[in-house]
């Protein structure tokens, strides 16, 4: 075989790899959130009614998931006073194998909170306000 049909067999090959072969097929791609650890708070999905100390209602909490399964969502309405609505956003972080909320709210609230489940448990968990 010429080098020149030699060369135009391989870029040929190269342009389509499976031509001529029966290479597998390839596995689909999981999910970008498809760990489990996306999922250590699905126990909190749902709706919820708040109870303060004496029993009287606090509030309601509608936990939704969000963004193709990556964040958890808090929609929270104080029954007051004063009214508060707020939202908390929650993802996991592969990176730093660390859970982050950010929340915020109608009465100017900001808070960030760092944790991690440790034993299928709460585990330590640092928090900072502004």
């Amino acid at each position: 075989m010429s080098r020149s049909r030699l060369a135009a067999l391989c870029i040929a090959l190269l342009a389509h790899p499976a031509a001529g072969l029966d290479a597998p097929s390839p596995s689909p791609a999981l999910p970008p959130c498809a760990a489990p650890e996306y999922r250590q708070f699905d126990f909190w999905l749902g709706d919820w009614n708040v109870y303060g100390p004496d029993g009287s209602l606090a509030g309601t909490n509608d936990v939704t998931r969000e963004f193709d399964g990556c964040v958890v969502q808090e929609h929270w309405v104080a029954t007051g006073p004063p009214p508060q609505r707020g939202s908390s956003f929650n993802t996991w972080s592969p990176v730093s194998r660390r859970w982050h909320q950010t929340w915020v709210d109608s009465t100017g609230g900001f808070l960030l909170l760092d944790g991690e489940l440790k034993d299928g448990a709460s585990g330590r968990c640092a928090a900072s306000a502004e």
